[in-house]
């Protein structure tokens, strides 16, 4: 019968889809066996079939709750932002402790500083600097630095008052604020006198907090922007 298809046609034809597919497969198999020796030929760990498995649960899985890959691929570009935000807080905090961070001088005139856990006389001593020694401090505290030392904790408070980050600049200065200036017990503590206009007092040492320089006059601090030295101001 002309048109018609014999059932020895469709075997044939199922036959070669068959046998096509199965060569296929065959092919498939074979390149990935190429792909793995490869991978091992480098150095590289082969996943198992259990383990490929495991990762197409896991992700077919994530696409149940996210609903789609668009979504899927947006929550883990957050994801990533949200981590690359947190470090660049981390490194730029950092960067501004070292920006912070002021280099002292220990000024005492003789035995040791003691190197405490707190700012506080009371508080545990863990060790001592020596005249000359050079710390760099990182914090203020009611008359309290706190600086990079060489003990256990790598911290330690010290008196301010023992502390210069002026070496060099100490001598007589006088006040050119133009009126009276309030000297203070500590940089931020309550006045205990007046330096009056154009008065001269002799600085022994400096102490920065906060970025304003802070000049010792012997019973107190007086604000450096206030002070001149002696020999050049007329």
């Amino acid at each position: 019968m002309q048109g018609g298809v014999t059932g020895d046609q469709v075997d044939h034809g199922t036959d070669g889809r068959t046998q096509a597919r199965e060569t296929d497969d065959a092919g498939a198999t074979d390149q990935q066996g190429a792909e793995s020796r490869l991978l091992q030929s480098n150095g590289y760990a082969v996943p198992s079939g259990r383990e490929v498995g495991g990762v197409k649960k896991l992700n077919r899985r994530l696409l149940e709750v996210f609903g789609s890959k668009a979504m899927l691929v947006a929550v883990v570009i957050i994801d990533v932002l949200i981590l690359i935000f947190v470090l660049v807080a981390e490194l730029s905090k950092a960067y501004a402790d070292d920006a912070d961070a002021v280099p002292y001088t220990v000024t005492i005139s003789s035995g040791v500083l003691n190197i405490r856990e707190k700012p506080s006389m009371d508080s545990l001593d863990l060790g001592d600097l020596r005249s000359g020694d050079v710390v760099t401090a990182t914090d203020y505290q009611n008359g309290w630095l706190l600086v990079n030392v060489s003990v256990e904790t790598a911290q330690g408070w010290v008196a301010a008052e023992y502390l210069t980050d002026r070496p060099d600049g100490s001598g007589e200065y006088v006040n050119a604020s133009g009126g009276r200036v309030r000297v203070r017990s500590t940089p931020d503590g309550e006045p205990v006198r007046w330096l009056k206009k154009d008065a001269k007092a002799t600085v022994t040492r400096w102490l920065t907090v906060d970025g304003t320089a802070w000049a010792y006059v012997g019973d107190g601090y007086v604000r450096g922007d206030c002070l001149e030295e002696a020999t050049g101001h007329e």
